[in-house]
């Protein structure tokens, strides 16, 4: 038994060490490559450090329905769904804690209140896709997906300050040398490892007793973390504005893009019991919405009490 366990605990480690280290890879590459394509800071925070942190969450959706585990697709739905209580609820209370006494731009604070807006949106639709036949869940899937497209092409085309330029990725330091196709290979390298740490994480929660709500308290860590470091080091250096930006991306792209596949891939079929996470998120969406339109950037810090109703909750389930 006490074997059993310790492979469990492993695989689990092994999992999330896998999918942080080779997110933060992953990551490197995509600020390389926004520096060298001129794009804002709202974009590269909302836009493409969100996309690519949010793919541990999408890789377990793709791969939760191929995996032998009978509760695999149990554990790839409970992931998917508390992906956003890390960086919804944590990530901005720890902004608003280390604010500096400094305005966001008003540009900046309404791309960030729309990001919020339409994740409520897009959880909303998701939501109602899991009471739906097999068939419409799909098509809202597709059409999730296409949600993603369309704010993705908003947030690429938006005005804002540009990011600095002449960063160069791991790959190009190592070999000395400055060409796009080293990036891209740094890129696909982490994704496929990212694969594997998934594939370990889901082997290591499914043996858990009731993995659909571990999965709510767990894997929030092991698919998020890296969001938070990424957003604390943008903050250790100022940048504020880029940590927001990609919160509340990553939360748009979790609501559209993650949500679409799940309902595709996974089957989307949410118990009952899953309601109250909904609930957290509206109310956490709505308070920073009005918030950010005070410019009351510290008290985002009530995110951390929104995290506490969710964990509370979440553990009660298994105690």
């Amino acid at each position: 038994m006490q074997v059993l366990l310790d492979e469990t605990y492993l695989l689990i480690a092994v999992g999330t060490l896998t999918l942080i280290s080779m997110t933060f890879l992953f990551i490197d590459g995509v600020e390389s490559l926004a520096s060298r394509k001129n794009l804002t800071r709202f974009a590269t925070g909302a836009l493409l450090a969100a996309v690519l942190t949010a793919l541990p969450e999408t890789i377990i959706a793709l791969t939760s329905p191929f995996h032998s585990d009978a509760v695999a697709l149990e554990i790839g739905i409970g992931s998917v769904l508390a992906a956003p209580s890390m960086t919804l609820f944590i990530g901005v209370a720890i902004v608003g804690l280390s604010w500096r006494r400094v305005d966001l731009h008003k540009l900046t604070r309404r791309q960030i209140s729309v990001n919020y807006a339409g994740f409520m949106a897009f959880i909303s639709i998701a939501l109602i896709a899991s009471m739906l036949p097999p068939f419409l869940r799909f098509l809202v899937g597709i059409s999730l997906i296409l949600g993603y497209v369309a704010f993705a092409r908003h947030f690429y085309l938006q005005g804002g300050e540009r990011v600095e330029e002449g960063r160069v990725s791991y790959f190009e330091r190592v070999l000395d040398r400055k060409w796009t196709g080293l990036i891209l290979m740094q890129v696909l390298m982490a994704s496929i490892l990212m694969v594997i740490g998934a594939n370990a994480f889901i082997s290591g929660i499914s043996r858990l007793t009731d993995p659909f709500t571990y999965s709510l308290l767990v894997s929030p860590f092991a698919t998020c973390l890296e969001e938070l470091v990424v957003a604390i080091f943008w903050m250790i250096f100022g940048k504020h504005d880029i940590s927001l930006s990609l919160l509340s991306g990553e939360n748009l792209t979790q609501s559209t893009l993650v949500m679409g596949l799940a309902s595709i891939f996974t089957g989307w079929d949410l118990p009952e019991s899953s309601m109250y996470v909904f609930a957290l998120y509206w109310g956490a969406g709505s308070l920073y919405i009005a918030l950010l339109m005070l410019s009351r950037v510290r008290a985002l810090t009530l995110g951390f009490a929104f995290y506490a109703a969710y964990f509370l909750i979440s553990l009660s389930r298994v105690l």
